[in-house]
């Protein structure tokens, strides 16, 4: 009887267990991929090229490190469009 009941016990915690841990990762994926921000955060590509193509304005947090044509350690936000 105490074993079975020991048994059931530890499945409890390692089903509470993968479920909190996918309810995280779920909430991280969500805040992460929301609708109406979008952070790409991209290194060692010109920001020319980033407007220019994928339409994305880039906001410092920082002063941007300028080497040659690539401009390094820039985030860039992209406000999605409602309704899409």
């Amino acid at each position: 009887m105490r074993t079975e009941l020991e048994r059931l016990v530890r499945v409890w915690h390692v089903v509470s267990l993968l479920s909190s841990l996918i309810l995280t990762y779920r909430v991280a994926a969500a805040s992460l991929l929301s609708r109406h921000h979008i952070y790409m955060y991209v290194s060692r590509t010109p920001p020319a090229f980033i407007q220019k193509h994928l339409n994305l304005v880039p906001t410092y947090a920082t002063p941007p490190v300028v080497q040659g044509n690539n401009t390094r350690n820039i985030s860039y936000r992209v406000h999605a469009q409602k309704g899409i």
